[in-house]
């Protein structure tokens, strides 16, 4: 095997070097996340991940009761996300991206996440994008992205009994 993925990968993420000492200390978990979203994905489906970051926990706080401080973290840790993502070798899709972050902010903070897919006509062009909402408001997003991407509503989980 050629040690050239794992090289793309190390020089990505050099560049990350620069990172405070608290965003370093996320890099694990970020990875990890990153790199399992695609997976879940593919074996999961969209709609029992989205089922499974918005289910409220008996031990969960209420996302309204979110302080500013509390708000400007989990931007950060997003941003943060989407700069590792950035730095891969292989780009995850917006969809990888959100999912990832959704995990990390439901886990940190014990609050349930929306994960929001949108799409908007741009000539003949269909234009899609994932994000992550906390309370109804877009976490390491434009506050526009609901207007500019319309949401589309949560994907059902299939059923599999017979009708």
């Amino acid at each position: 095997m050629s040690p050239l993925p794992l090289l793309g990968v190390l020089r990505g993420l050099w560049g990350l070097r620069a990172l405070a000492a608290h965003e370093l200390a996320q890099l694990p978990g970020i990875l990890f996340e990153l790199l399992r979203a695609p997976l879940r994905l593919r074996l999961q489906g969209v709609g029992p991940i989205q089922q499974h970051l918005a289910a409220v926990a008996a031990n969960q706080h209420r996302p309204e009761a979110l302080n500013a401080a509390a708000r400007r973290e989990m931007d950060s840790l997003a941003r943060l996300v989407t700069r590792v993502a950035n730095r891969l070798p292989i780009r995850p899709s917006c969809l990888a991206r959100s999912v990832a972050t959704g995990t990390l902010i439901r886990t940190r903070f014990q609050i349930p996440v929306d994960l929001r897919l949108g799409a908007r006509k741009a000539g003949r062009d269909l234009e899609a994008h994932a994000w992550v909402d906390v309370a109804g408001e877009p976490v390491g997003e434009r506050i526009t992205v609901a207007r500019d991407f319309p949401p589309l509503e949560p994907v059902a989980p299939p059923n599999h009994e017979a009708p």
